[in-house]
């Protein structure tokens, strides 16, 4: 074995391990402008004037800053075994100000065997670059969140503003015209 083939992907592999997700790494597809993001949500749901459920948290990672969330409640349905869906929006603002926002779908289902109010939180989220700002103007891409959710959903009994919470992780790409 000769040493450049040996030292240079060794070189190359820690170059790719020590760069942050965002920092523009390439994904799947090659050149087309696509990076990798991930890092953590964690949300509370908040009163809000308007009756649309929402919540906000800060967020770590390539989208490190805070994150607001509305549910649609027209699209809430539920449905076997307590499994609730609806759609939503979702704003996430990062320390310079830019701004993403995503339209999402989410599942929220009941764990077995904890106590009521405790969901897995599933949701996809389809940037909205016509919608965003600074950085994320005109981007497009995908974004997988996944985590618990706790009180939820609020009711006479449990939850609500400052006792909903969700802590989440994402991860996905961000792409570039």
């Amino acid at each position: 074995m000769k040493y450049r083939d040996f030292v240079l992907p060794c070189i190359a592999m820690f170059m790719c391990a020590a760069t942050p997700a965002f920092a523009g790494d390439q994904d799947r597809d090659h050149g087309q402008g696509c990076h990798a993001v991930n890092g953590n949500i964690f949300e509370v749901q908040i009163a809000t004037l308007t009756g649309e459920p929402r919540v906000l948290g800060p967020t770590t990672g390539a989208l490190k800053g805070g994150n607001s969330s509305a549910l649609k409640v027209e699209t809430l349905r539920i449905g076997p075994g307590g499994v609730i869906t609806a759609d939503t929006v979702d704003t996430f603002v990062t320390a310079s100000g830019d701004m993403l926002v995503a339209n999402g779908h989410a599942t929220f289902t009941p764990i077995p065997g904890e106590a009521p109010g405790e969901v897995i939180d599933n949701l996809t989220l389809e940037i909205d670059g016509a919608h965003s700002t600074g950085e994320f103007a005109g981007t497009t891409g995908t974004i997988q969140v996944t985590g618990v959710g706790h009180q939820f959903p609020p009711n006479p009994a449990f939850g609500g503003p400052g006792k909903t919470s969700f802590e989440l992780r994402y991860s996905g790409a961000i792409c570039k015209p």
